[in-house]
């Protein structure tokens, strides 16, 4: 992108260096040892960067935490200067948001300087996206990055966003990291460590088990309840929520599912027991992977495969109105889907194999998934948006074993949470146990602070509960244990953790994550803080 701005060099060089200017256009930046922490207007990103090039008054290069490079070169030419801004390392399929971004960006450093208002974020990329979409389908050398900045500017007083639209931040905001390279004598105050501190002493230890409980979703046997069963004494004591199955999982006999009258009724009594709003959750994506079927009195679905081939938005509407009539006819009140997977591997045993995926291609995946979330909505069911960051390209299951997809992921598996999130239709984002080595090396996606954290609420600007897959997975509780894979989750930025009690039946499962829980807080490995947080964000989960 170019520009050329009538302010001298310094002054345009001090725009984007000096924190207190930096926050009038772009966003609030806090040096943090070597690099620099930044929080941004209009996306609402957050996250470090640092300076990799920095030569005042002319060049500086920036790189974030997934390498994505930013360039700013200043060229003076009398009173005026020119500006040329290169962003680098970008995956094509990234363009648009980032792209849009940038140019929102850069167009409110042209409104600063004019003694404007930055613009209506979330109405400036709708604009600009799909200029941008069809710059990303065409090769890089003819495509013609950053419409002719500065129209459009100024028109609206009111800049904030409300939804993340924009995943902008990742590539464009690392102007951020010019922060204090060069350009101002003001110290920024340092920033509180990311890590939590030792706190020792828990004030009020009943009423953090109560928020630890509320984070938590647990699998029972039963096709009924009474007032002595430990599930109903877990909710009674603020679990947050319960996972209903048709079926055992080690003998295919049934579990709390028989008929609609049966099932309602257990829902019933498990929702007067709490003294709260219990979650009611359950996996109804339709097709093979339905716990209310035909077996058990409810309708035949079809499957997402099925919906997907027909792609009709019609068809897809009714479809997840039948699905929605289900649920919410027994009082379930957060089903775990739509799958946004891309089938790009048709044999995959726990995708392909089984039309859980609506297509390999991402726009029909986008709209059919938008088109159930939206009637879910309307009939007060939450979703969930699975299996982040992709587990389309898979050849096993997680349930059984560790996945290892490094050699088969694929960037544009991401999309489409990326897009669903841009338009404001992910409930929550539940994460799956796989190896992406890319992503990192070392930890299963659903215990890695890079994925989670990084990834997902950095990069992707996704503000909302994040849910785990089964913790008692074997993908997991091989290699880490129960407990230690609880502290992974929790560190790692998982807000609602399941648990299945499908692989393992264990009924001290509440009791003793409380347990392991507790003490991490003690020992100051997460803080209550962070428990308070996910409890927040859980919460938007829970029936009003």
């Amino acid at each position: 992108m170019e520009e050329r701005y009538g302010t001298d060099i310094d002054d345009l060089w001090s725009a984007i260096t000096d924190p207190p200017r930096l926050a009038r256009w772009l966003g609030d930046i806090v040096r943090d040892g070597g690099s620099y922490h930044a929080r941004y207007h209009a996306s609402g990103w957050e996250g470090d960067v640092r300076i990799d090039v920095c030569e005042p008054p002319r060049r500086l290069r920036v790189v974030d935490a997934g390498d994505h490079v930013t360039e700013v070169t200043l060229t003076a030419d009398g009173d005026q200067t020119m500006l040329v801004w290169e962003a680098r390392g970008m995956p094509l399929h990234l363009l648009p948001a980032y792209g849009a971004g940038n140019q929102i960006h850069v167009e409110d450093l042209t409104a600063y300087l004019a003694g404007r208002d930055r613009c209506d974020a979330a109405a400036r990329f709708r604009e600009l996206e799909p200029a941008y979409k069809v710059c990303a389908t065409r090769a890089p050398s003819i495509c013609p990055l950053g419409p002719k900045i500065g129209r459009s500017l100024g028109r609206v007083k009111n800049a904030s966003v409300t939804r993340r639209r924009l995943l902008a931040g990742v590539g464009s905001a690392v102007v951020a990291g010019l922060a204090g390279c060069g350009a101002s004598t003001a110290e920024t105050p340092p920033r509180q460590p990311a890590s939590p501190t030792p706190s020792p002493r828990v004030t009020d230890e009943a009423a953090l088990r109560r928020k630890i409980a509320s984070l938590l979703v647990v699998g029972f046997r039963g096709e009924t309840v009474n007032s002595n069963d430990w599930i109903v004494k877990a909710i009674r004591n603020g679990l947050g929520g319960v996972i209903l199955f048709d079926k055992e999982l080690a003998t295919n006999g049934p579990r709390n599912i028989s008929s609609p009258a049966q099932v309602t009724a257990l829902v019933k009594s498990l929702r007067q027991a709490s003294p709260g709003r219990l979650i009611v959750s359950i996996d109804q994506e339709g097709g093979q992977v339905a716990r209310l079927n035909p077996s058990n009195g409810f309708p035949a679905t079809k499957s997402e495969a099925e919906i997907g081939a027909e792609n009709s938005p019609a068809a897809t509407r009714a479809w997840a109105q039948q699905i929605a009539s289900s649920l919410t006819s027994i009082g379930a009140n957060l089903n775990y889907a739509p799958v946004v997977d891309l089938n790009l591997n048709p044999n995959n045993p726990a995708i392909g194999q089984l039309g859980r995926s609506f297509s390999a291609n991402v726009d029909v995946v986008v709209t059919n998934a938008t088109e159930e979330i939206q009637v879910h909505r309307a009939s007060k069911v939450k979703t969930s948006l699975k299996h982040f960051p992709g587990f389309g390209t898979a050849t096993g299951n997680t349930d059984f074993d560790v996945v290892d997809v490094s050699a088969t992921w694929r960037p544009i598996e991401l999309e489409p949470f990326q897009r669903l999130i841009a338009s404001g239709n992910a409930d929550s984002v539940l994460v799956a146990h796989l190896l992406i080595k890319q992503l990192d090396p070392n930890l299963p996606a659903s215990l890695s602070p890079a994925v989670v954290t990084n990834l997902l609420r950095g990069q992707l600007g996704f503000k909302g509960p994040t849910v785990s897959d089964d913790m008692q997975a074997a993908a997991i509780t091989r290699r880490y244990g129960r407990d230690e894979s609880v502290a992974l989750a929790l560190k790692a930025g998982l807000d609602l953790l399941v648990f299945a009690n499908q692989q393992v039946y264990d009924p001290n499962v509440v009791d003793e994550t409380l347990d392991n829980v507790v003490n991490l807080v003690r020992t100051g490995q997460l803080t209550e803080a962070q428990i308070d947080q996910a409890v927040t964000r859980v919460d938007t989960l829970r029936p009003r």
